[in-house]
């Protein structure tokens, strides 16, 4: 089966961007992007239910505990394409992510 990039995500070397096909990738792992919503199926229908709260908010956005489980390259790609620029310590990137969640949430955004 193949995936839809939906964020930034390195898988064997390679950087995928938005919108990329993402083939060969193992199905733990497939399995752990699509809960953080990196990637999709590549078929019509996305593999998470777009309701589900397991760790996300009613917009379908990560959580901040869930933005705070991934890795560092993860969360600074993921800052990028919300169009910040990605603070250097894990904190300080998690801070401005829930402040991003605040913003939507308030639509402020």
């Amino acid at each position: 089966m193949g995936y839809i990039a939906k964020v930034n995500v390195r898988h064997n070397g390679v950087l995928y961007v938005p919108g990329d096909r993402i083939t060969g990738i193992e199905e733990n792992e497939a399995a752990r992007l699509v809960s953080l919503r990196a990637i999709v199926s590549d078929g019509s229908q996305p593999l998470l239910d777009t309701e589900s709260e397991d760790g996300h908010d009613p917009l379908g956005n990560l959580t901040a505990a869930a933005f705070a489980e991934l890795k560092a390259s993860e969360q600074k790609s993921m800052l990028q394409e919300l169009g910040m620029t990605p603070e250097s310590s894990a904190d300080k990137r998690v801070k401005q992510y829930a402040t991003w969640i605040s913003q939507q949430e308030e639509g402020g955004v």
